[in-house]
């Protein structure tokens, strides 16, 4: 039996404040919202991001930027599911959709991911949880 996946977006979506090079009032509010329901048939976490870019449009915004913070780089469920079905649906209600880049190869994340590994970041000892010590 396959389990739920429970991969989250944060959808910006415009409020608030001016972009001085275009003169637009821009509005910075965050929402989750959860995508990759599965086929368990069990209960979903929510907000899904569907139901979340229909209350942004009925809330009369013309935008929304998601960006998948369950992943470091781009695969299907970022590639196939936030680009291509998610930016329809958003098209459908009348939405912009815009993903922010993911980090992929970028050198700060392969950088991190190398002194991690190198063990140039070690946890000292009253740094470390355990069940007996929590």
């Amino acid at each position: 039996m396959r389990t739920q996946s429970s991969v989250t977006c944060s959808l910006h979506f415009e409020h608030g404040c001016v972009n001085t090079a275009t003169g637009h009032q821009l509005f910075v509010i965050s929402l989750f919202a959860f995508q990759s329901q599965g086929i368990s048939g069990g209960p979903w976490i929510g907000p899904t991001v569907e139901d979340t870019l229909k209350a942004i449009k009925d809330e009369g915004h013309a935008g929304v930027v998601m960006q998948p913070i369950g992943f470091l780089c781009d695969h299907v469920e970022i590639l196939y599911d936030i680009d291509i079905a998610f930016k329809e649906i958003a098209h459908e209600l009348g939405l912009q959709l815009w993903r922010a880049e993911s980090l992929n190869d970028s050198p700060i994340l392969t950088q991190a991911l190398a002194e991690i590994v190198t063990g140039k970041y070690k946890a000292t000892s009253d740094e470390i949880t355990t069940p007996s010590s929590a």
